[in-house]
């Protein structure tokens, strides 16, 4: 890490901690790319803070440009270190890069939540929207 980076990274880490957090689990999550796609549900249940915290810290990362987040339909990317490269169909302009997905079984219909194999540690247990509890096999 380049002195730079280490100032960067230490006056996040004493301004907002929580957008620290936010910002390391994202980072961690990313592709080669440097991209991810996950929800605020996915951050709540990972990181145990509230929607409203969550979009709080998104929005500092955004004005610090820490992160930028680019929309697919009802979707957020998270990216950084990237610039987009746009292309045309038609009239319609589009960008296209590979980014690794976070979902959450909290997140689906409750037919298909139901059907969620959990691949779990022994001795590790999850809990379903539902409130179900699923064990490990």
């Amino acid at each position: 890490m380049n002195n730079y980076a280490y100032k960067e990274e230490d006056w996040l880490i004493k301004t907002s901690p929580t957008a620290y957090r936010i910002l390391r689990f994202l980072v961690l999550s990313m592709s080669e790319y440097g991209a991810v796609i996950c929800s605020y549900r996915v951050m709540q249940e990972k990181l145990g803070y509230g929607q409203a915290t969550i979009a709080r810290a998104i929005k500092f990362l955004k004005e610090h440009e820490y992160i930028r987040v680019v929309r697919t339909g009802g979707s957020n990317v998270y990216m950084i270190d990237k610039e987009l490269r746009w292309s045309c169909w038609g009239t319609y302009a589009y960008a296209e890069f590979e980014a690794n997905v976070i979902t959450s079984a909290s997140e689906q219909e409750r037919v298909f939540e139901e059907k969620i194999i959990l691949d779990l540690d022994k001795g590790k247990k999850c809990q379903t929207a539902n409130g179900k509890a699923a064990n490990a096999s």
